[in-house]
């Protein structure tokens, strides 16, 4: 009799402390409900994603009401199901019926042993709407997040704006910081207004591609699998955020297309060969996709001279100069502002050998004796970063070249008359 009592006393605290290892045995004078379906695996484990505390009386004899949940392998009926264990841990159900077995989720528990659960809300607000989980904006107080945006003036940086008005005739919202007033959709506002935004935080070395809105970057500087087909894609992602001239642009390219495998390389080279216009070369079309792509982010040189001094300009030297009307270099004439026409660059061709002949009309804007170094801009608000010593050398060169000509023009022009007493 000691002994039987002590196996009832050890097979109540398996029962009330271990883990659910065991399937639970059907009754013996129950007839099995032949409506189950057997499964390879009978361990199933509905899906959800809400684990919420439920307190619950586990009921060693009484079987839930038949129900039907989402598993791996989709929807599925499960009768005659009883509480064996509940794990407090994770706030799991584990449920057995003798045939199969079964781990819910506590929200999933709830909504079988109370149905009512789910429609919590009195009858009069069952058509009420019911708000995403997302930061609500008092009109006026709520600082949105910092983030950049691509406009028609090109990729701008926001901060501290507010929600003055909502027009739900156009389905926008109006934002301003007292300074700056902008209107966006409510997608747009949506995806500024994110919840995860709020925990960002940028500095002032933050590349504005980085505050993007997501479908604006995914456009814009998201690259795809290296392929001919997004070849004009990849590469105009790679001109937004690294180049700074078409120079950097063909070096790019070519980096691009030496990852490529044979066959898309040559598929490459015949789309690039299609988008030529008349008597334009590869490197041309190149150079035209690295000036579309920049179209909406252009430098300046204010922004040159500050926000990339650092990067590009010399500025650990102590000689760098960038004022306006500043000598280049005491032995000549070149001063900071002025115009080198008809730069010339040699640049390799993106399939093949050979080279192609580029040329540009620079302004020179930063140099440096100590650092060799010397930044220019194109029309386009392009810069270049070059060799002082060698851009020194060619502007004398063709200074030289020019007084020459002019000299000889002056000689060619000049009239004799003779002399007569």
């Amino acid at each position: 009799m000691e002994d039987i009592e002590k196996k009832e006393e050890h097979k109540e605290e398996i029962e009330r402390k271990a883990p659910y290892e065991t399937q639970t045995d059907a009754p013996e004078n129950e007839e099995p409900d032949n409506s189950v379906d057997d499964t390879e695996n009978p361990d199933v484990e509905a899906e959800s994603s809400v684990v919420e505390p439920v307190e619950t009386t586990i009921a060693d004899a009484t079987s839930l009401p038949d129900f039907t949940v989402q598993t791996k392998d989709g929807p599925k009926l499960f009768k005659n199901m009883k509480v064996v264990f509940q794990d407090e841990e994770t706030n799991r159900f584990y449920l057995d019926n003798g045939k199969e077995k079964l781990i819910l989720p506590a929200m999933t528990f709830k909504s079988i042993v109370s149905p009512e659960s789910l429609h919590p809300q009195p009858e009069a607000f069952k058509d009420a709407e019911i708000a995403e989980e997302s930061p609500a904006a008092v009109l006026g107080k709520t600082a949105l997040p910092e983030f950049s945006m691509i406009t028609t003036k090109g990729i701008g940086i926001f901060k501290d704006l507010t929600v003055q008005k909502f027009n739900p005739a156009e389905n926008s919202y109006t934002l301003s910081n007292g300074e700056t007033t902008l209107t966006v959709t409510a997608e747009t506002f949506k995806e500024i207004n994110k919840p995860e935004r709020y925990e960002k935080v940028f500095d002032e070395n933050t590349p504005a591609y980085e505050k993007l809105i997501d479908s604006q970057y995914e456009a814009y500087f998201k690259q795809r699998d290296n392929t001919a087909d997004n070849f004009i894609h990849n590469l105009s992602v790679y001109c937004r955020k690294e180049a700074n001239s078409p120079l950097d642009a063909l070096t790019i390219s070519k980096e691009i297309i030496s990852r490529m495998d044979k066959e898309e390389k040559e598929k490459t080279r015949l789309i690039l060969k299609q988008m030529a216009r008349e008597e334009e070369t590869i490197n041309q079309v190149l150079i035209n996709t690295y000036y579309e792509a920049i179209k909406g982010v252009p430098l300046d040189r204010e922004t040159i001279l500050q926000k990339k001094s650092e990067e590009r300009i010399a500025k650990p030297f102590s000689d760098t100069i960038s004022t306006n009307g500043a000598l280049v270099d005491k032995d000549s004439k070149l001063k900071i502002g002025d115009t080198i026409k008809d730069m010339t660059f040699n640049i390799p061709k993106a399939f093949g050998t050979g080279k192609d002949r580029i040329f540009e009309d620079l302004t020179v804007i930063s140099a440096s004796k100590d650092g060799n170094n010397i930044i220019l801009m194109d029309r386009n608000r392009s810069f270049y970063e070059l060799s002082r010593d060698k851009v020194l050398e060619g502007y004398n060169k063709q200074q030289e070249k020019q007084h020459k000509a002019e000299m000889k023009q002056k000689r060619s022009n000049r009239i004799d008359v003779g002399w007569e007493r």
